[in-house]
Order: structure tokens, then C-alpha cells, then sequence
């Protein structure tokens, strides 16, 4: 089963040139994705931070993002 954490998923968001916005429970990654050219609203609770993605939530993220599966995501996430 594919996972990341969501320490991982801030640092992909951040690359690809999301903006994150701040909330009472937690944080809100949103704009347009330079890789589908969608608008992408990913949402990340407060305590989740060092903890891993459920894998459901993290293939809906993965194609949010605009990526085609957990391959091109992982890919992607190797360059740094």
C-alpha cells in the first residue's frame, strides 16, 4: 500500500506552487495546478503533521494534484 506523510504531501504543495492558507483546525493548500492546470483544495489537519496519509485520502490528493497514479506522485517527490 502506497503512503506518505503529510510533511511530504506540505513539501510537494509548496513546489508546485500552492498557496497555503492558515485555519483554526489546521491548513488549506489551494491555487492551480501547473500540471493539470485545475484548481486544487487540499486540506490538512492540525495534528496530522508527522503522521501518514490514509492511502484513500492520498490517491484523492494524488489526482487533485493532477498526477496520474502513486508512480508519477513518487516520482515527483524524489527530486528533492
Amino acid at each position: 500500500m502506497p503512503t506518505i506523510s503529510f510533511r511530504e504531501l506540505d513539501k510537494v504543495c509548496l513546489s508546485l506552487g500552492l498557496e497555503k492558507k492558515m485555519t483554526k483546525k489546521g491548513h488549506i493548500w489551494k491555487g492551480i495546478s501547473p500540471i493539470n492546470g485545475e484548481y486544487v483544495r487540499i486540506s490538512v489537519h492540525l495534528h496530522s503533521r508527522g503522521r501518514n496519509i490514509p492511502t484513500g485520502t492520498l490517491m484523492y490528493n494524488i489526482k487533485e494534484l493532477g498526477f496520474k497514479d502513486f508512480q508519477d506522485f513518487q516520482a515527483y517527490l524524489n527530486k528533492f
